[in-house]
């Protein structure tokens, strides 16, 4: 007995030597360090594991498209000086290497900009347009600082024109997943949900209770192939019936209206807006402004007020949802949603960049407005000469601010340049240096040399005065068959 009880007390111990030499590595079994030498024993106490943080849900990966159509999932690393995009694949031992002038984008998961709320936002001639706050302006240049890219320096002469920002913190930004998104009566699964988008390639309804304000923001991007007809129910009461009680938006290529519907009223059309150029397009950002109390709906497409509606009756929509029917025999693909309450200014709108100002233009938040010369902004004063006195306006009465000029873009074109469309709203184009988790390192026309958090950034376009291969024919077939896969469709 006592020889047996020796046996298992000395097998206990070499069994307890050998998993104190274990070298684990996750999802790999386990292997024996033949060669290390027991560890001997002390008598300081043995120290708590530090614990990790575990990540409470699925990590999304990035996901790059090429101008051919092709797309991949992964991780950006970063992107070198000669435009080789670095890229990780769970299925490859060491970084890809990918040209950049065959990519198209880069969407980027997980970005994550500071709760930092920039008082202005800075809209330039080429069209980017960015949020920052003000330190000073004279003849030559506007220095503002930003949380993702410091003190930077515009030129003046490529200022279009800039506005206050928002004070209300975003209400929803998505889509990330299908969860929370409910389809139509009869509809079946007609939407899925891939690479930060809703997709879909035959007619069904997708909806969402996104608990509309009463003055709301409601922005998204949408692309298509085919017969585009997209119809959006705003202030809909249940997904589960589309077209009573709300406005219904309707969206074709060629032409757009708006139909209020109500149980009491019917249905009335408040008027429809031709738009020839919807013909030449296969993509829009569109972006609604609506006010219950004014009972007005503001249509904006690509940064363009296209028309504004006014209910003359009471208001009709009588819930906070929202609803996308895709009606046309194309695919359809909405992404970028963002609805924020909204402090019903129109002016925020932007100017027709083909008209040019022989003066520069101060709008009041009074609504007063003066002509004349933008001599200097310092210390949250603009000092201002119009043609009857001279003007020291503080800059927090501030309303507008247009800049004179052709109110042509004077930008050379760059291939090389690349767009990096920030989290929520904004762009900056630059010519990259180079890239990597942390830093963003490239030139603007119009900023000069930037140092940017590659945080601030939710995708990257290259190439983008070039075309899909494909882009206007049939879309790729994907493999993607579940809520969190393809649609059989590909953009």
């Amino acid at each position: 007995m006592i020889r047996y009880l020796f046996a298992w007390s000395l097998l206990l111990g070499v069994l307890g030597e050998l998993r104190a030499e274990l070298n684990v590595e996750s999802g790999v079994q386990p292997k024996v360090n033949s060669s290390a030498k027991p560890i001997e024993n002390t008598t300081e106490p043995t120290p708590e594991p530090v614990k990790e943080n575990v990540p409470t849900g699925p990590v999304r990966p990035d996901v790059l498209t090429f101008l051919n159509g092709d797309r991949l999932q992964g991780k950006l690393v970063g992107i070198d000086a000669e435009g080789t995009i670095l890229w990780t694949h769970p299925e490859a031992k060491a970084p890809l290497q990918f040209l950049s002038k065959n990519a198209e984008k880069i969407v980027i998961s997980g970005g994550a900009p500071a709760k930092t709320e920039h008082a202005f936002t800075i809209k330039l001639l080429n069209g980017n347009q960015f949020p920052a706050d003000i330190v000073s302006l004279d003849g030559e240049k506007l220095v503002v600082t930003t949380w993702y890219g410091g003190q930077m320096t515009v030129v003046r002469k490529m200022i279009d024109y800039i506005v206050p920002r928002q004070k209300s913190s975003l209400l929803f930004e998505g889509p990330t997943s299908m969860e929370g998104w409910a389809s139509g009566r009869g509809n079946g699964k007609t939407w899925q949900y891939k690479d930060g988008a809703l997709t879909n390639s035959k007619q069904g309804i997708i909806g969402r209770d996104l608990k509309l304000p009463a003055k709301a923001k409601l922005d998204f991007d949408v692309a298509w192939t085919g017969n585009f007809s997209l119809l959006v129910s705003l202030y809909v009461p249940s997904v589960e019936n589309y077209s009573n009680n709300c406005y219904m938006l309707q969206l074709n290529s060629g032409y757009i209206y708006l139909n209020r519907n109500s149980s009491r009223g019917g249905q009335n059309n408040l008027g429809q807006v031709q738009i020839e150029e919807m013909n030449r397009k296969n993509k829009a950002h569109i972006a609604l402004r609506m006010n219950k109390e004014q009972k007005t709906i503001a249509l904006l497409m690509d940064g363009a007020l296209v028309k504004q509606w006014k209910d003359p009756g009471e208001f009709a929509g009588t819930g906070t949802g929202i609803c996308f029917y895709a009606q046309g025999q194309g695919t359809i693909k909405i992404s970028a949603i963002e609805m924020s309450e909204w402090d019903g200014r129109m002016d925020e709108l932007g100017s027709d960049a083909s008209v040019g100002l022989e003066q520069d233009t101060v709008s009041m938040l009074n609504k007063d407005k003066v002509s004349g010369k933008l001599n200097k902004i310092e210390n949250k004063n603009l000092s201002f000469a119009s043609s009857f006195a001279s003007l020291d306006i503080p800059l927090d009465r501030v309303g507008r601010i247009d800049f004179a000029g052709d109110k042509k873009n004077t930008e050379k074109a760059d291939a090389r340049e690349i767009k990096l469309n920030m989290v929520g709203a904004g762009n900056i184009s630059i010519r990259l240096e180079k890239m990597t988790k942390d830093k963003a390192i490239g030139t603007s026309q119009s900023l000069g040399k930037l140092d940017l958090r590659p945080e601030a950034f939710r995708q990257i376009d290259f190439n983008v005065d070039r075309k899909r291969s494909d882009e206007e024919g049939a879309p790729n077939e994907s493999t993607g068959n579940g809520e969190e896969g393809g649609s059989g469709e590909d953009f």
